[in-house]
């Protein structure tokens, strides 16, 4: 499925970029409001096109070998130091090589069990976290904000938005709980000495890795459906503390992606009642029997 069911067909490459460029210098709803409906099609369909980008290189990076520069970790111990950094992740990706990101040895899970599994930087998810930050960073409305009204912005949708990456990630590598790119089981981590006789934290533990999972493998979400809902949270309006401009901004933000999510939800229902009324139609005869009878 494509973006608000357009097929790249009708479009040649000059009229993608062009629309791009048209794009770069007016706001995205309003070149949408006020071109004719092919032309709405194509704008619809360069911006989930985007987004899928941004995804697929946040993937190479988060599965890859090739460890994140230190520097990066580094300089995310404050949100002004954050915004301040000129280089941003994913524009690097191509610095990442495509080998898979190798298996954890055993002895990080004997340093775990012996001294907690904070004794060692949890890479893998902090990585998560910080492409959280960088993914926002992508979208051209958020340079639009000023400090004050990013920081009240990412201050409330970092751990959504952490919960809801690694969820889906977790479900993308066929696992029921909550995974990390090198094939662990968060949650086996906290299953140690330390925390096992503490009911309140593995209850609230199993909720956070278990129990977030287990919606991501009951709704099925395509990619296009994941990154526009990424999209949606990133332009959360009703943030605390956001100024009156940056909440207008982001409500024209969330509203242009959430009706593109309803396209493609919408296409998706669709083309799933015709697979099932064809399917339908090669069982059942015309005399209303079962046509393998």
């Amino acid at each position: 499925m494509n973006a608000h069911g357009v097929g790249t067909s009708k479009f040649n490459d000059q009229q993608i970029m062009a629309f791009a460029e048209r794009m770069k210098e007016y706001p995205a709803k309003s070149a949408v409001l006020n071109s004719p409906p092919e032309q709405k099609a194509l704008i619809n369909f360069i911006l989930v096109k985007n987004l899928l980008q941004i995804e697929e290189k946040v993937r190479r990076i988060r599965y890859s070998e090739t460890p994140i520069p230190e520097l990066f970790y580094t300089q995310c111990d404050t949100f002004e130091s954050i915004f301040s950094r000129k280089k941003n992740l994913i524009e690097l990706y191509n610095k990442f090589s495509t080998k898979p990101i190798q298996a954890v040895p055993e002895i990080f899970f004997e340093k775990i069990r012996q001294f907690g599994p904070f004794s060692i930087k949890p890479a893998p998810l902090l990585m998560d976290l910080l492409c959280v930050f960088e993914i926002g960073k992508t979208f051209p409305f958020f340079e639009q904000l000023n400090n004050n009204d990013k920081i009240a912005l990412c201050s409330n949708i970092a751990m959504p938005l952490y919960v809801l990456c690694s969820s889906f990630y977790s479900v993308q590598q066929n696992c029921d709980v909550l995974c990390t790119p090198d094939g662990v089981l968060a949650i086996n981590i906290f299953t140690n000495s330390y925390y096992k006789q503490d009911s309140v934290f593995m209850t609230m533990g199993d909720k956070l890795l278990r129990k977030a999972v287990q919606s991501f493998i009951r709704i099925k979400l395509s990619n296009e459906e994941f990154v526009l809902i990424r999209a949606i949270i990133y332009s959360h309006m009703v943030s605390p503390g956001l100024s009156d401009q940056a909440q207008k901004l982001l409500r024209s933000e969330a509203e242009k992606y959430s009706a593109l999510l309803m396209n493609v939800v919408q296409e998706r229902i669709k083309v799933q009642a015709e697979l099932e009324l064809d399917a339908r139609e090669n069982i059942v005869s015309p005399n209303g029997n079962y046509g393998i009878f």
